[in-house]
């Protein structure tokens, strides 16, 4: 920015929040203290998102042995995931977190946590 004769700028204060440097930046008017806490909570959120994400790979992955083996000796897809249980293909019918369910694709058999 051009200089103004005769003015002074001053220094930040040390901690003190400053000015954004973007618009898309949550921390830019954040103490250090604040910008820790919140690198923190990303990363928690973060891990929980990948531990959930791995933990649905592992009941698509079960849950499509289970299916394919059904297929395998019924030549049809199981009406439900009791039918799995039942003909013990699965131990028991997986619990999904409120609002997800599995999807089996018919042609497929492919099995996917939506």
């Amino acid at each position: 920015p051009p200089s103004v004769p005769g003015a002074t700028t001053t220094p930040p204060v040390p901690g003190a929040p400053q000015a954004a440097t973007s618009a898309n930046d949550p921390t830019a008017f954040m103490t250090p203290f604040e910008k820790e806490e919140y690198k923190k909570e990303q990363d928690a959120m973060r891990e929980a998102v990948e531990a959930e994400t791995a933990n649905f790979s592992i009941i698509e992955n079960d849950v499509q042995a289970a299916v394919e083996s059904y297929y395998t000796d019924y030549n049809k897809l199981p009406a439900n995931l009791a039918d799995l249980v039942k003909g013990e293909y699965l131990s028991s019918i997986p619990r999904l977190p409120a609002g997800k369910s599995l999807r089996i694709d018919g042609k497929t058999l492919e099995v996917k946590v939506e």
